[in-house]
């Protein structure tokens, strides 16, 4: 027993020479097996102990439970932490379960008290079956291999398990064989609790009629898909990092081409982790939810929203799904500025800054933006010739001019076209997310629409061999807000 414990210690690295460990002992016969076999070994591997319990006051026995570990501990020579904490009250003032509310008060206290005592390991009594129940649990809820490899040896560095391949008989054994008491928690045989009914039915049904030594197989097989799952991680991280996003990132933007290039176990496993970012405590993300993003992503039309637990909200724009929490929307801000010609104007809503100047038709700039080689001017302008710059003809202008953002029955006559179009039907065209479109700085005189910054200009302020003065705009776009505007039409 010594030995094969030792072995797991040494083969986890779980407690080095000079450390201090937190024995976290319940009065149960696991955690009191655990505190006298590290008291044994204390001596040979050079660590130091600190006995805690928490008492829960959930059973009538827990006073006598907390007298139980304190004799233990006083017969070692061992220190002792202890805490009372009211389960119950603390259970409805949270709204979680009885279950969910001790466990979490469990390691606060277990993590306070190994600060205080500066010990660097928390020890935890879990053996051979309790992995074996976690795998079952986890399998029966429909878990991956998230949920498959069970309980980890060593948790968060600091966090370890040294009984987990230990039996359950061979505690009981080694207890008897000790002489060790110990006390009895009536309701691990309750049968409302699925882990009792995996424990006294499930399990022993199993190892009879199936396999015997189904434990040691359930644990060995966390035991592999624990390693697998550590390399998925570490692949997510890498992925996620390659794309430049951080944890620290409230809302995430992917490119669906890029997600759709991995192979589609990564995939699932990159949308899951992003996903868990938005829960206090990683939970709460199932298959459905995964699936759900992914079938948006992949599949349907180019733009969707999909409103998930959690207030998080995932959206299709085209080539890019967006991950974030759900806004109150109310309606959009809109936005309407006065140009002054010269003069510059900052639009925050449309995180861009623009520059309004009068300059000659002959100007070198025109030419080079407007003219083809021998002087004849370009049927229509790209934004990709002279970025962040646009050239209209100043003569043809119906002042007063404005910039603002779109309105519901905005047209405009884009270049190169004989009649009108929606300017919704533009953004559409130029695959404009919805979010961005009442963003965009759109210059407008008493005739209409005559720019839609960086994408489209109207034909009625197009540049021809007539012109003899032109309103340039110099444009840019702030770096706050990346708002996507692909090559179009100037």
């Amino acid at each position: 027993m010594l030995g094969k414990v030792k072995k797991t210690i040494e083969k986890y690295q779980m407690i080095r020479s000079g450390e201090g460990v937190l024995v976290a002992v319940s009065g149960g016969p696991d955690s009191v097996a655990l505190l006298a076999i590290l008291h044994k070994l204390a001596p040979e591997l050079g660590f130091r102990l600190v006995v805690a319990h928490l008492n829960h006051g959930l059973r009538p026995e827990a006073d006598e439970e907390e007298h139980l570990v304190r004799e233990l501990s006083l017969s070692m020579g061992l220190p002792m932490e202890s805490a009372r904490a009211d389960i119950l009250d603390l259970t409805r003032s949270l709204g979680k379960s009885v279950e969910d509310t001790a466990r979490g008060i469990r390691y606060s206290f277990l993590d306070e008290a190994a600060s205080r005592v500066h010990a660097d390991r928390i020890a935890l009594g879990h053996h051979l079956h309790d992995q074996a129940e976690t795998v079952l649990m986890n399998l029966l809820r429909g878990s991956g291999p998230e949920g498959l490899k069970g309980m980890q040896p060593v948790r968060d560095r600091r966090y370890i398990r040294p009984l987990l391949y230990t039996s359950s008989s061979e505690i009981r054994a080694f207890l008897a064989d000790e002489g060790l008491s110990y006390a009895l928690d009536r309701s691990n045989e309750d049968p409302k609790y699925m882990r009792n009914r995996i424990r006294h039915e499930l399990l022993p049904m199993l190892d009879r009629q199936y396999k015997t030594g189904i434990a040691m197989i359930l644990a060995r097989t966390a035991e592999v898909t624990g390693r697998e799952d550590d390399f998925m991680q570490d692949q997510v991280r890498l992925v996620l990092a390659d794309w430049n996003i951080s944890e620290s990132t409230p809302n995430v933007c992917l490119e669906i081409a890029k997600l759709r290039a991995l192979h589609e176990a990564l995939a699932r496993r990159i949308v899951k982790t992003l996903l868990e970012r938005f829960s206090p405590e990683e939970k709460g993300v199932f298959h459905s939810h995964i699936q759900a993003v992914l079938d948006l992503a992949f599949m349907g039309k180019p733009s969707g929203r999909l409103y998930l637990p959690l207030a998080v909200e995932a959206k299709r724009d085209y080539g890019r799904l967006i991950l974030g929490r759900r806004k109150n929307n109310g309606s959009s801000v809109n936005y309407c500025y006065p140009v002054a010609v010269p003069g510059r104007i900052h639009v925050p809503e449309g995180q861009m800054v623009l520059e309004f100047s009068i300059i000659d038709a002959d100007h070198p700039e025109v030419i080079e933006l407007t003219r083809e080689k021998g002087g004849a001017v370009r049927a229509c302008t790209l934004e990709v010739q002279k970025a962040g710059q646009v050239c209209l003809d100043y003569e043809r202008l119906a002042f007063p001019l404005t910039i603002r953002n779109i309105q519901p029955g905005d047209r405009m006559q884009p270049l190169g076209m004989e009649g009108t179009k929606k300017v919704k039907a533009v953004f559409i065209d130029r695959k404009v997310s919805r979010d961005d479109r009442c963003r965009i700085p759109l210059l407008a005189d008493a005739g209409g629409i005559l720019w839609i910054a960086g994408l489209c200009l109207s034909e009625a302020v197009r540049i021809t061999a007539g012109t003899r003065q032109v309103l340039k705009v110099i444009y840019d776009q702030g770096k706050e807000k990346s708002i996507e505007i692909r090559e179009g039409l100037l």
